[in-house]
């Protein structure tokens, strides 16, 4: 049996994206139909491009914050200075 709906895998996406609330809600609204199928070729590509722009992210934070903050020299018998 074939389902009626086909999504995308961008509404898979959304909805679980907290940084767009209001198509997280729309894509959940559709998802609890229950009736759809995605492509499960397709799928892994999706997360796994998204999960890169993740990374790429912290990455980005990551070395931003490594300029922003002094450095910290460790003095073994005195602690933090």
């Amino acid at each position: 049996m074939s389902a009626r709906v086909f999504l995308d895998t961008n509404v898979v996406a959304y909805a679980f994206d907290p940084a767009a609330p209001a198509k997280r809600l729309r894509a959940r609204g559709i998802m609890d139909g229950g009736d759809w199928e995605v492509s499960w070729q397709v799928l892994p590509l999706k997360v796994a491009k998204e999960l890169q722009q993740v990374i790429d992210e912290w990455e980005r934070l990551f070395e931003t914050s490594q300029r922003a903050l002094p450095p910290v020299r460790v003095r073994p018998t005195l602690g933090i200075v």
